[in-house]
C-alpha cells in the first residue's frame, strides 16, 4: 500500500506543516531575510488537507541544521510524527513512499543515501509500531481492571460480611455506658442490619400498644371505614397479605413522638454513610401475623432505585449507594421463637441492580463459592433456606429494635403460638423517596390524570362567607 508523501497524514497535517516551515523559516530568516534564495525556498499550500511542498531545491542546508546527527535526529520525528498520523486516520505502511524519501533526502542534504534512509525509516517504524503495541496492551489491562473492580466491590463486601460477628451476632445495649452512637452506625452501614437493646420503656410500649389495640378494634368494628386512603397518594391505608397477615398504617393521631423521634435511632440513622441529617418518616404502622400464619416469602421492600440492571447500564449496584430508606420494627409483646420472628439473610443488599444474566457478573463477581451459593439463593429464594454464614433471626424484647436496609431480604416467621403476633414498624428515608407498599400496581381503572397527581402538592385553602 502506497504511503502518503510527507505531512501528508491527515490529523497532523496542518500542525507538521506548519511546524517544519515556521521552525525552517525562522532560521533562514536569522541568516538573510534578503536572500532571494530563502525567499523561493519553500511554500506550504492548504488544498482540501492535501499539503505538497512546491520548490524541493532549498539551499545548503547546513544553514538550517546545525550538523549530520540533527538533522537525521530532526528527520526521525518528522517520519514518527508522520507514522502516528497515519496510525490515527488510518491502515497503511511506510514500506514505500517516494515522495517521503525526497522530502528526508532534501533535509539530509546527503547526510544518508536513500538505503540508509530507508533503513532509518524501518527502524522509526518498527519502534512506533511496538510503543503503540504496549500503549494498547496497557490500556486493554486496565479496562479489565477497571471491569473487574466494578464487580468485585460487591463480592468483597458480601465476603466481608459473611460469618462476620459484626453482621450475625452484635447488639448494642443504649443503657450501656459504652454505647456509641458512631459505631453503632458503622455496624449497620457494614451489615445493613442492626439490633439495639433497650430502645423503649416499657410504659411507653404499653402506652402505644393501648392506643393501638384501640385503633384495630375499631377497625374490626367498622367505625374506622376499611377503605380509607391516606395522606400520600397510597389507594388503602390496609394491607392484607393472606388469610393470617393484616398490616395498618397509622393515622396521624397515634404517631408518637416517644417512638418515631427517639434521640438514639435518630442519632444512628443522620449518619453521613446512612441517611444523613435530612430524612423522614416515611410512614409507620403496625405488622400483623394471627396463629398459624406461615411464613413469608423472602422479599426487599422495594425495588433498586436504578431498577435491576443498574449495574450492567450504569455502573452502580448494591451499596454503592448510602440507604435510601432504613426501617425499624420493635414487637409489641415479648417475643419467643414460636412467634416467627423476622429472619434475614445478611448480604442480599449488595446483589440489588444486578440483573440475574448481566454479563459484568460472570466470573468476576462469583469470585467465592459462598458468593455464588448466595446469588444462587437471591435469584430463586421461595422454599429454600438463606445460606449458612448469612443468617440472622434476632429474638427482640420489649423495647428491642432493629433496624435494616430496605434493600436488605428478609420475612416473617411462621407464628406457631396462640397470640397475635403484632410489630410496630417505621420506615425512616430521604425526603425525596416515595414508597408504593400502599398503593394499587398496575390499576387499569386509574386514569392517567389521576396517577400523574397522586403525589403532587396543591394549595390547601380555606374560605369564609361574605
Amino acid at each position: 500500500m502506497r504511503f502518503p508523501p510527507l505531512l501528508h497524514a491527515k490529523p497532523f497535517s496542518f500542525f507538521a506543516c506548519t511546524f517544519v516551515f515556521t521552525v525552517s523559516c525562522f532560521r533562514l530568516r536569522s541568516v538573510s531575510a534578503e536572500d532571494p534564495t530563502v525567499a523561493a525556498a519553500a511554500t506550504c499550500k492548504n488544498d482540501n488537507n492535501n499539503y505538497n511542498i512546491e520548490n524541493r531545491s532549498l539551499p545548503s542546508l547546513e544553514n538550517v541544521t546545525n550538523g549530520a546527527n540533527e538533522r537525521i535526529q530532526a528527520a526521525k520525528r518528522i517520519v514518527q510524527a508522520t507514522l502516528e498520523g497515519i496510525g490515527r486516520s488510518e491502515d497503511g505502511s511506510i514500506s514505500s513512499s517516494s515522495l517521503l524519501v525526497a522530502d528526508l533526502k532534501l533535509l539530509l542534504n546527503g547526510t544518508l543515501d536513500e538505503s540508509e534512509i530507508m533503513e532509518m525509516v524501518g527502524e522509526v517504524q518498527t519502534k512506533t509500531k511496538s510503543t503503540t503495541s504496549k500503549i494498547s496492551s496497557q490500556s486493554s489491562t486496565r479496562n479489565a481492571d477497571v471491569q473487574m473492580f466494578s464487580a468485585d466491590r460487591h463480592a468483597a463486601r458480601i465476603l466481608d460480611a459473611h460469618e462476620s460477628y459484626d453482621c450475625l451476632q452484635r447488639e448494642f445495649d443504649v443503657n450501656d455506658p459504652t454505647f456509641d452512637t458512631d459505631e453503632a452506625a458503622t455496624v449497620l452501614e457494614k451489615c445493613r442490619i442492626l439490633v439495639l437493646r433497650n430502645v423503649f420503656s416499657e410504659q411507653i410500649l404499653q402506652r402505644t400498644l393501648s392506643r393501638y389495640q384501640q385503633f384495630t378494634k375499631d377497625v374490626r368494628s367498622g367505625r374506622i371505614h376499611r377503605d380509607g386512603t391516606t395522606t400520600y397518594g397510597g389507594d388503602y391505608f390496609i394491607l392484607k397479605e393472606d388469610k393470617y397477615r393484616l398490616n395498618y398504617m397509622i393515622p396521624r393521631e397515634l404517631a408518637s413522638e416517644d417512638i418515631l423521634a427517639n434521640e438514639h435511632v435518630l442519632e444512628i440513622l443522620s449518619h453521613y454513610r446512612l441517611l444523613d441529617e435530612d430524612f423522614i418518616v416515611n410512614h409507620s404502622g403496625t405488622l400483623n401475623a394471627q396463629p398459624g400464619a406461615p411464613p413469608q416469602a423472602w422479599h426487599a421492600d422495594a425495588e433498586y432505585l436504578y431498577g435491576d440492571q443498574s449495574f450492567e447500564e450504569f455502573g452502580i449496584a448494591g451499596q454503592d449507594l448510602p440507604p435510601f430508606a432504613i426501617s425499624m420494627f420493635t414487637p409489641l409483646l415479648k417475643m419467643t421463637y414460636d412467634h416467627g420472628p423476622t429472619e434475614f439473610c445478611l448480604g442480599t443488599a449488595h446483589f440489588r441492580g444486578y440483573d440475574s444474566y448481566a454479563p459484568d457478573q460472570g466470573e468476576n463477581l462469583m469470585v467465592d463459592e459462598v458468593v455464588t451459593n448466595l446469588h444462587q439463593w437471591d435469584q430463586i429464594p421461595n422454599g429454600r433456606i438463606c445460606p449458612e454464614g448469612f443468617r440472622r433471626t434476632p429474638l427482640l424484647g420489649l423495647g428491642d429494635v432493629v433496624l435494616f436496609d430496605y434493600m436488605l431480604s428478609h420475612r416473617g416467621g411462621a407464628n406457631k403460638s396462640n397470640d397475635l403476633r403484632s410489630m410496630l414498624f417505621t420506615v425512616y428515608s430521604r425526603k425525596w423517596y416515595k414508597d408504593w407498599t400502599f398503593d394499587i400496581s398496575n390499576d387499569e381503572d386509574e386514569t392517567e390524570f389521576r396517577r400523574l397527581t397522586k403525589t403532587t402538592r396543591f394549595a390547601v385553602i380555606q374560605t369564609e362567607d361574605i
